[in-house]
């Protein structure tokens, strides 16, 4: 038994031996990862309750002697407490109590669940054909979570170690500069040697009884040789573009030159034109 529970069934019996109207009670109290609006607020309640005369417990500690929990906590009027923080990583997952300041009887006990929650992943996964997928699931809750993976819809099973395709409980990772996600079962998906049909929709979702958080990321397959074709197209565009040249140069060479022969055609034309008649022609051209 919990030391909050057996201190609440040792109040409570000493509630109703000596003040009746003091009654030791629990509630549950359902919050959200990170909720802040509405704020979370613990009220403590009850007959001829003095709220100056209160104490308020966590983990059977009086919150006020801690002042590294003074980020995380604040109380208004003296029977309210509101939880500035609700995650993983800080204290304030309870169980809390309020309690009379000069008896030390505890008059309420809260219990605290938090739904389900899962980080979304940043961005689509690219992987080459042959290589491995690995994949995190950031999941927290109280109660822990059961987490499940699922492909396209359809459940991914585990087949055992040495298998393709293993799911193991990641270590303690961070989905931020400040939280850190505690370990749970499955959260970690390795599938080795992807192929390029098991690309698609991966879907990471968290169950526990009281909700469900899911989140998905897509992962596209990439051909193996991708890299290499970019590198032929650009070959290949090297060769032509080499080849239409080598033609051009060549038909222009080819037209130089007969340019050439055609002036220098003419050019001797001309001059065979504007020669002088030798002295002989006259007397030729008389008879």
């Amino acid at each position: 038994m919990s030391r909050g529970k057996y201190g609440c069934l040792v109040a409570a019996a000493i509630c109703l031996a000596i003040i009746p109207s003091y009654l030791c009670e629990t509630e549950t109290v359902t919050v959200k990862f990170q909720q802040t609006d509405p704020p979370v607020e613990l009220i403590c309640k009850g007959e001829s309750l003095e709220s100056n005369k209160l104490t308020w417990k966590l983990n059977g500690t009086d919150i006020k002697t801690r002042k590294d929990w003074t980020k995380e906590f604040t109380i208004y009027e003296n029977n309210t407490l509101r939880l500035l923080k609700v995650e993983p990583n800080t204290v304030g997952v309870g169980p809390y109590s309020c309690c009379n300041e000069s008896t030390g009887i505890e008059i309420l006990s809260f219990n605290m669940k938090v739904l389900p929650h899962i980080n979304k992943f940043d961005k689509p996964r690219n992987v080459i054909e042959g290589d491995p997928l690995s994949l995190e699931c950031k999941a927290w809750g109280i109660p822990e979570p059961v987490v499940t993976w699922y492909r396209n819809g359809t459940e991914i099973v585990a087949q055992g170690s040495g298998g393709k395709i293993t799911l193991k409980k990641n270590t303690e990772s961070g989905g931020s500069a400040t939280i850190k996600f505690p370990p749970l079962e499955n959260t970690t998906l390795r599938i080795e040697k992807m192929e390029y049909e098991e690309g698609g929709n991966y879907t990471c979702v968290a169950t526990s009884e009281i909700g469900v958080a899911n989140a998905t990321v897509l992962v596209q397959i990439k051909d193996k040789y991708a890299a290499l074709w970019p590198f032929l197209g650009i070959c290949v565009e090297v060769a032509v573009l080499c080849t239409i040249i080598l033609i051009y140069e060549k038909r222009r060479a080819k037209r130089i030159e007969e340019e050439e022969r055609e002036e220098e055609a003419a050019h001797l034309n001309a001059n065979n034109d504007t020669k002088a008649p030798l002295p002989g022609d006259d007397v030729r051209q008389r008879k």
